[in-house]
This record gives C-alpha cells, sequence and structure tokens, in this order.
C-alpha cells in the first residue's frame, strides 16, 4: 500500500508540475505534500547487491527522480523555473541534500561480471554496474540543484562534510561512476565551492600518505587536482606551494601506487606547478633521489623517467645544490647489477639537455663516470651491455676529449662495476672487514664474529640499541 500511494503522490506531483507549466496553479501545499512524499521515499536506503529484495521499490525510486529531472527540464523560461525552485526546493532543502548523500555517497553497488563472446567468437569477461542508471539520475538531480539554485539557499547545505563525502565517493570501481563524480566535481568547483574541494582532495591524498591504503579514485582525484591548478596565478601563493611539498611530493614513496598511469598523472600534476614556478622542481628532485626504490625495478624506472622530465625543464645553473647528489644516484644505476635500471639510466646520454649538464659540470661528471664506463665497456659479462657501454665510452670521449683522458689517468674507483673475474674486490673487502672486527675485538674480547642469517639484523647504527637484536624480539 505504501508503494502504491507514493506511486499515486508522483503521478500527482506530475500532473500539477505540467499544470503549473501552462499556466495552471495547484494550490501551495498540494505540489509540496506530493513532492515530499517522493523525497521521502527516496531516502529509503535499500540493499542494492541484493537482486532478489525489493525491487520494486528500487525500481521506482528511478522512475522517480528520472520524472522529476524530466519535468524540471520542461519550464519555458527562468523564471518559471526559478519560482518553482522557490517553491518546492528551497524549504525542502535539507531532506533533498540528505535524499542526494544517501544515494550517492553510500557503499557502491558490487560489479557482476558476465561472460559474453566478442567478434572473434571468443568468450571474455565484462564487468557491468545494473546500478548505473540510478547512479546518473540522482547525479542528474544534484546537477540542476547547484546550476539553477542560487548560492545564498544552498551554501548552508553544502558544507565541508557534504564536500569530504562527496570526494570519499572516489573510492569506487566503477570508471562510469568516477566519470560522474568528475561532471559534478567541476560544477561545484565552479560555483565557490573551490576551497572546500580543494582541501577535501588534499586529505583524501594525506590520507594514502599516512594510513596506508590504497583508493580506486587517486588517478580522478589527481585529474581534479590538475584541472583546478592550471587556473592558479603566478607567482603561486605560499599556501600552494605547501602544498605542493607537503601533499604532492610525499605521494612518490606510497608503496600501494607503483604502476606507471598513477605516476603519470601525479608527474603532468607535478609539473603544472613547477611550470608556474620553477624552484619548486628543486625540491621534487631532491625527494626522489631521497625516496629511491632500491627494491622495486620498475618504480625505478619511472624515477628515471621523472629525473630526466625534470633536467629538461631546468637550468645547468639551478642544479647546483643537488648536482652531486644527483650524479652519484645515477652512477650507482648505470654501473648496478640490474641490466634494466642501467640501460635506462645510459639513455641519459642520448638527451641533449642531460649532456648540457654533463659537460656544465664536467669537473665532477668525468671523475665519477670514466673510470667505471670504461671497465665495463672492456669487462661486463653481457655482451649488449658491453656493447652499449662502449658506446656510452665513444660518446664521453667525444664531448670532451681532454677530461676524459685526465679522468682515465686517475683511475677513480668511485664504483666497482659488476664484471668477470673481480676477485680483487673480494678480497679488499674481506681485508676492510678483518680490520673492523679486530678494532671491536679490543674493545669487547667476548665478541663474537656475527653469523648472517635472515633472523639477525647485522649493524652498529641500529635506532632500536647500539648492539645486535632479533627480528622477532
Amino acid at each position: 500500500m505504501q508503494n502504491n500511494k507514493q506511486f499515486h503522490s508522483f503521478e500527482t506531483l506530475s500532473q500539477q508540475l505540467k499544470n503549473y507549466i501552462i499556466r495552471k496553479k495547484p494550490t501551495i501545499k498540494e505540489i509540496n505534500d506530493s513532492f515530499l512524499d517522493i523525497i521521502l521515499f527516496c531516502s529509503i536506503e535499500y540493499d542494492l547487491n541484493d537482486l532478489s529484495k525489493n525491487q520494486k521499490e528500487k525500481q521506482q525510486q528511478i522512475n522517480y527522480i528520472k520524472e522529476l529531472n524530466e519535468q524540471l527540464g520542461k519550464f519555458p523560461t527562468d523564471f518559471e523555473k526559478q519560482n518553482m525552485l522557490k517553491l518546492l526546493f528551497i524549504p525542502n532543502m535539507k531532506l533533498i541534500i540528505d535524499m542526494i548523500s544517501i544515494n550517492l555517497f553510500r557503499r557502491p553497488a558490487a560489479m557482476i561480471k558476465e561472460i559474453k563472446p566478442n567478434l572473434t567468437y571468443e568468450f571474455e569477461v565484462i564487468e557491468t554496474n545494473p546500478q548505473r542508471e540510478r547512479f546518473k539520475c540522482f547525479s542528474d538531480f544534484l546537477l540542476f540543484i547547484v546550476i539553477e539554485t542560487e548560492q545564498k539557499y544552498l551554501k548552508k547545505f553544502i558544507t565541508k562534510q557534504f564536500i569530504c563525502e562527496f570526494v570519499q565517493s572516489f573510492n569506487r570501481e566503477d570508471s562510469y561512476e568516477k566519470d560522474e563524480l568528475f561532471r559534478l566535481f567541476k560544477n561545484l568547483y565552479c560555483f565557490q565551492y573551490a576551497r572546500n574541494l580543494r582541501e577535501a582532495l588534499y586529505q583524501q591524498l594525506r590520507s594514502l600518505i599516512h594510513e596506508d591504503y590504497k583508493l580506486e579514485g587517486v588517478q580522478t582525484i589527481l585529474w581534479s587536482i590538475y584541472q583546478f591548478t592550471r587556473g592558479f596565478t603566478t607567482p603561486l601563493r605560499e599556501e600552494h606551494v605547501i602544498t605542493f611539498k607537503s601533499v604532492l611530493i610525499p605521494l612518490y614513496k606510497v608503496k600501494l601506487f607503483e604502476d606507471k598511469d598513477f605516476f603519470n598523472d601525479l608527474e603532468i600534476l607535478c609539473h603544472e606547478f613547477i611550470s608556474k614556478d620553477s624552484s619548486l622542481a628543486y625540491s621534487l628532485l631532491e625527494a626522489i633521489i631521497r625516496y629511491w626504490p632500491y627494491d622495486n625495478t620498475q618504480k625505478q624506472l619511472i624515477f628515471l623517467n621523472i629525473i630526466l622530465g625534470i633536467i629538461e625543464i631546468c637550468e645547468c645553473q639551478s642544479l647546483k645544490n643537488i648536482i652531486q647528489k644527483l650524479l652519484w644516484r645515477l652512477a650507482q644505476c648505470i654501473t648496478g647489477s640490474n641490466l634494466q635500471v642501467a640501460d635506462r639510466a645510459m639513455c641519459f646520454f642520448e638527451n641533449e639537455s642531460f649532456l648540457k649538464v654533463f659537460i656544465y659540470y664536467k669537473a665532477l661528471t668525468y671523475p665519477l663516470f670514466t673510470y667505471s664506463i670504461c671497465q665495463l665497456a672492456n669487462n661486463h659479462w653481457h655482451p649488449v651491455m658491453k656493447q652499449s657501454f662502449t658506446l656510452l665510452k665513444t660518446i664521453i670521449k667525444d664531448l670532451d676529449n681532454q677530461s676524459f683522458e685526465e679522468a682515465l689517468a686517475q683511475k677513480s674507483e668511485y664504483f666497482f662495476p659488476i664484471v668477470n673475474g673481480n676477485i680483487k674486490l673480494i678480497y679488499k673487502n674481506e681485508e676492510k672487514w678483518k680490520i673492523i672486527f679486530a678494532q671491536a675485538k679490543q674493545k669487547d674480547p667476548s665478541i663474537s664474529e656475527p653469523i648472517f642469517i635472515d633472523t639477525n639484523v647485522i649493524t652498529e647504527n641500529n635506532i632500536l640499541n647500539k648492539k645486535y637484536i632479533r627480528v622477532g624480539d
């Protein structure tokens, strides 16, 4: 009976709206009561994942909002539309916003996997969301309210809490729903909610950094931030600089996001900030070196691409304070045992901007790179890499032959390359260890040589205590 009553109320409201359009005015109470019945019914929260219950009620909710959107779009003049908003929406705005929050910001429905044949008569798994129509109706309804209602009536109800819930709702799997939310975001941003939206987006990113959980909509959030960053004036205000350093840069150390698309979006966003304040490039470059992912090859490759991109937009003089750390990291990549990382690092020498930096700081670069590269060109165990190092040796020699010969004569072994027959290095390290252990034995005769097994942490600089500890303790 309740559903029939609600449906009758909607029929009444639909006819009343049609009569209003053709200037047949029903009473205010009749229209308001019918409208209020719809809002209260659509505020009932049903389980969207249970397809066996309340199907009729769920569909009625969709029909009500869909028809309401259609009727509200049929007003011939803005004057009549504003009158209807003042008649129906403004007196019930709190209930309307609560109803929208319940339906848009609730836990999203689970994606349904279906096996369907494709054009090649092979079967593939397709994920669908049966609630897309519902989400579309309520998002259109909110969009109508945001666009058509005067801000002085809305600002009391579009609160910081509403904005935070809106941004948190980006955490959903369905790309269609995320696109709809982004469409709403752009309109909300244009209607005096920019500061609250920015703060809510930044807060979501802070949660990723400090709470260590994965957010499905993080790329949508990054893209949203990029959209309003393009409108920032130059020079950047201090609050935007602080946000760049305290929110965006630390995202590079988040371990849960290591896919290429995430870092591409983050790099585009950071470059937008740097294009408005070139001094931020130094902070980003310093962070990339500090957050270096030693145990993740793919992330190292991404970081090398980011470093090269920063070098391309920086003047040589601006790298003065960090050039030593930068070159040291690059040399470690080139002379390391990871072939993918070494190959990508050698690609720097194919970039004109990097070669300018290499020549500008030749007092540092040639002693650091020359001898190790020559050793690898002669002795590397992999034939393809050996050929690459031979070409790299030719490149740096052609850049400045005099500096190359001087550095080669010095034989500066900053790095010991991984080559065949590196027995001298092993013996040298063994002798160093014996000297260190003998000094320790003099200070504490009872000390025994540590056994290198997985359950021991061998270090004299452990932050918990200055002695050997067990991992399980």
